[in-house]
């Protein structure tokens, strides 16, 4: 599996390996080394990455307009 590539994808093949994970995808507001994301799957896996996150986003769109996020 390649590492994670992005501003943080080093911390993302940290955050893979740890958790023992098939794939991790970062999102990184303001951080030190500013904002973008990093994804660090494997290599099977990378065309999942796009209906992941539309999922992610429905789901975020979902609990605002329920008011569970603030």
């Amino acid at each position: 599996m390649p590492p994670g590539g992005g501003l943080y994808g080093d911390v993302a093949s940290v955050v893979l390996m740890e958790t023992q994970a098939d794939g991790v995808i970062m999102i990184i507001l303001n951080g030190r080394r500013g904002s973008g994301f990093s994804v660090a799957i494997a290599e099977e896996l990378i065309l999942d990455v796009p209906e992941a996150l539309r999922r992610l986003a429905d789901d975020i769109d979902r609990d605002l307009g329920a008011g569970k996020l603030q």
